[in-house]
């Protein structure tokens, strides 16, 4: 139960993330000049990658798989569980596909310099990041509803 406990928390702390990058933080970003939309978001991705950003957001891979593992011959702990894992990693995939190169392409931007062009790589930048966080923020939030599922389905096993 401990692992199913965990994996809900740092999952749900991840969707969380997402899900608030989606309704607040690039909705008040929208408003802001160019520079400065470019400017937040590079410190905003420098910032993140912290050790409490990583213990959830690959604690709950770990703790996924061992949850797995644990509850393998619990088939209605398991399928639930299965599932979750699957939208997890989804979002996971999604994040090193589409929005990790979007976050490194503007920090190399920004690293370089004399930005000449800010309203192109905002373009570039803004609308592709926020439609995949979009989306991810779903992958995530499903995969917390499954965990939520587990969890009912091994308290009442």
């Amino acid at each position: 139960m401990v692992l199913l406990v965990l994996t809900t928390i740092t999952m749900g702390i991840v969707a969380g993330l997402f899900f608030g990058f989606s309704i607040s933080v690039m909705i008040g970003l929208r408003g802001t000049d160019d520079r400065t939309f470019i400017d937040v978001m590079a410190r905003i991705n420098s910032a993140i990658l912290n050790g409490w950003f990583m213990f959830c957001y690959v604690g709950s891979v770990l703790f996924g798989i061992a949850a797995i593992a644990l509850h393998w011959g619990e088939r209605s702990v398991l399928l639930p569980l299965v599932l979750a894992f699957g939208a997890y990693f989804i979002s996971f995939m999604l994040t090193g596909r589409f929005n990790v190169p979007l976050n490194d392409m503007l920090d190399k931007t920004v690293k370089r310099g004399n930005i000449t062009d800010p309203a192109g790589v905002r373009t570039r930048y803004e609308g592709p990041w926020t439609r995949w966080n979009h989306i991810r923020s779903v992958f995530n939030i499903a995969a917390v509803a499954f965990m939520c599922w587990s969890l009912l389905a091994a308290g009442s096993a």
